[in-house]
């Protein structure tokens, strides 16, 4: 329904173009089938896709609408990845079942059963914005390891790639779990989930486990040195704050990280408050 795709639109990347079905009260009763096929078509014939990805709504998941035979067909037809996220009815309010529901159409539809083993890992990330994600990618490749980030702004041709990383990251493990677990539990990634890289002890702390994993601790203590002498007058700038009193209110991954920043800089927090 047009309300739904308004609420999905609201949060959409500006180069990732959306279609909505527009089901009316006939559709939901009898079946959007036909409408679902005709906005697939238009996607591929207006924008050439590398892929399309269907997400269901209640609604559509109430109707019990047979999106598995609609997007196996288009698949065949059109040549290209067509992958159905399905909603969770009205089952669930945590927003982390969302990223799960995500993960599981990625690795379901993207990601072979077996990979070509390489020497990346992935980085997982589901809604981290793009300049920390490229932020932690070049932190990462001055350590000589490429970090190739998933789902969020990954590409398609790169998802395949996740079953044969040499590891798996989490940038937020209370997101990424669900996809950690299963690329260890189904392509035997190892799975790491390290606090949040926030902060500069935060983030050292954060790329010493992945050194420690991959055997390269000591090039990484070296790049963490150098990147601390780097950061002192910034964290000098910040001196001015200190004994200042914050009030956090965040997700409770977000609080944690953002309190242990707090500690580092010298702040009183008075109060936490999560969702």
């Amino acid at each position: 329904p047009a309300g739904c795709a308004a609420g999905l639109r609201a949060g959409r990347e500006a180069r990732a173009p959306w279609l909505v079905t527009n089901i009316d009260e006939r559709d939901s009763i009898l079946g959007g089938d036909a409408r679902l096929r005709s906005a697939i078509s238009a996607a591929h014939r207006r924008h050439a896709p590398r892929a399309i990805f269907v997400v269901s709504s209640p609604v559509v998941i109430i109707n019990n609408d047979d999106i598995d035979s609609t997007t196996e067909a288009a698949r065949e037809e059109l040549g290209i990845p067509v992958v159905p996220v399905y909603a969770d009815g009205f089952r669930s309010k945590i927003a982390a079942t969302g990223f799960d529901v995500v993960a599981h159409g990625l690795l379901k539809h993207l990601v072979p059963r077996s990979g070509k083993p390489g020497e990346h890992i992935n980085l997982l990330s589901l809604s981290e914005g793009r300049a920390d994600v490229d932020g932690i990618r070049t932190l990462l490749a001055e350590a000589g390891i490429e970090a190739v980030p998933f789902p969020r702004f990954g590409r398609p041709d790169e998802a395949a790639r996740a079953a044969g990383a040499r590891l798996s990251v989490a940038l937020n493990a209370a997101e990424a779990h669900y996809a950690g677990e299963a690329l260890q539990a189904d392509h035997a990634v190892p799975f790491l989930a390290p606090p949040a890289p926030v902060g500069v002890e935060g983030t050292a702390r954060w790329l010493a486990a992945i050194g420690e994993a991959l055997g390269r601790g000591e090039g990484m203590a070296r790049l963490v040195a150098r990147e601390k002498r780097r950061l002192e007058p910034r964290l000098a700038d910040a001196a001015a704050l200190r004994g200042r009193r914050v009030f956090i209110h965040l997700p409770p991954y977000h609080a944690f990280a953002c309190g242990r920043l707090a500690g580092e800089l010298g702040l009183e927090v008075v109060g936490v408050k999560v969702p």
